[in-house]
């Protein structure tokens, strides 16, 4: 784990700052779309979604609610196929024997990752843009913000690339060298993989957060990524190159539920707090909550304050010593006030720098 140190910057970015990249990516945006593409399936999905809680998901606003609805139904299947496996009736028991040879549960599971497949990439497409004036120039400060700082833990909740784009593969920020992602690509730590039937194969490097080099900014997907797939049989976690998985069709072939023995590394639909504990997400949850508590500056950009996993540890982080926190977002009138009493319900004692004009205006001193 990460070294205590009162140098320590730590950012968290939300999907906000995709938003500032294409609103095209905004939740409502991208969930309208994924329905009106099954339009055939609503009557199903909404009787689906009518039977399980959902909480706050309205999955007319916001897709995971369907995924979530997805997700619960593999469980409640899974349970009466347990129970009917050891029911007195024999017709139940026979029933249950059948489907459960017959692989329903997994099927079921592959419909999910088929949703998830078609949102994620929906997510890829739509980040695949040049990046505006605005997002260059937060980046830029973030750079300072570094240099001021000596190390810097950056903390997204995004799924598509655009942080990796910023400080690896484009290397907007001439940062580069100082960043490790734990896919270290060593030859030990390397494998060609097929993902899917058809596709053909890639490599893929191996996720090993157990000795990370010794770089002073290390990037963490909280939620996973859509090049990072985990291998069912044995858990490992592989990252591929994002044009790959584009030519090879990984994700329209995962959409129409093709077999595989790979599955989209990310927590997307229901259970997220249990999720966050798990692996391989409760490494980099571990480290939001260790880095918080120590750093001198937190920065949460572009984030609602909606995942009670994330919040939890960043209350923790609040209720400690003394530290500068910078929120900055999208607010204005009603909504402003309405954010800020959420922020500071969750941040308080603290006392936070409110950005509430977006990426574009006036971003605080970088000290």
């Amino acid at each position: 784990m990460s070294e205590s140190t009162n140098t320590d910057l730590v950012v968290l970015v939300g999907n906000g700052l995709s938003i500032a990249v294409n609103p095209d990516l905004r939740l409502d945006v991208i969930t309208q779309r994924f329905l009106e593409h099954h339009a055939s399936d609503r009557v199903d999905l909404d009787r689906l979604l009518a039977e399980v809680r959902l909480g706050d998901l309205d999955p007319s606003a916001d897709f995971e609610g369907v995924v979530a609805g997805l997700e619960a139904a593999t469980e409640v299947i899974a349970a009466f196929l347990n129970l009917a496996s050891r029911s007195s009736h024999p017709d139940l028991r026979d029933a249950a024997e059948l489907l459960t040879e017959r692989g329903i549960t997994g099927l079921v599971r592959r419909l999910y990752y088929a949703y998830c497949a078609e949102i994620l990439s929906a997510i890829g497409e739509g980040a695949r843009v040049t990046l505006p004036a605005d997002v260059e120039r937060f980046g830029a400060w973030l750079r300072n913000l570094y240099r001021a700082h000596q190390r810097m833990g950056v903390f997204t909740l995004n799924y598509d690339l655009l942080l990796e784009r910023i400080f690896i593969s484009d290397d907007l920020l001439r940062l580069g060298p100082a960043v490790t992602d734990f896919f270290s690509g060593l030859d030990p730590r390397t494998e060609q993989v097929t993902l899917v039937a058809g596709a053909p194969s890639m490599t893929g490097r191996l996720y090993y957060p157990e000795d990370p080099p010794p770089r002073p900014i290390q990037l963490h997907h909280l939620h996973g990524c859509l090049t990072h797939f985990r291998r069912e049989s044995d858990g490992a976690v592989l990252k591929f190159d994002s044009v790959a998985i584009r030519d090879g069709d990984v994700y329209g072939r995962l959409a129409v539920a093709e077999a595989s023995d790979f599955s989209p590394s990310v927590i997307l639909g229901s259970r997220k707090v249990a999720k966050s504990r798990e692996w391989p997400f409760a490494y980099a949850f571990l480290e939001l909550e260790q880095r918080a508590r120590s750093a001198r500056t937190v920065v949460v950009a572009g984030y609602s304050f909606r995942d009670e996993a994330v919040n939890v540890r960043l209350q923790a982080a609040a209720r400690g010593a003394e530290r500068r926190w910078i929120v900055i977002n999208q607010k204005a009138g009603a909504e402003a006030e309405a954010f800020r009493a959420v922020v500071d319900g969750w941040l308080a004692p603290a006392r936070p720098e409110y950005v509430l004009h977006g990426f574009g205006g006036d971003l605080p001193e970088a000290i």
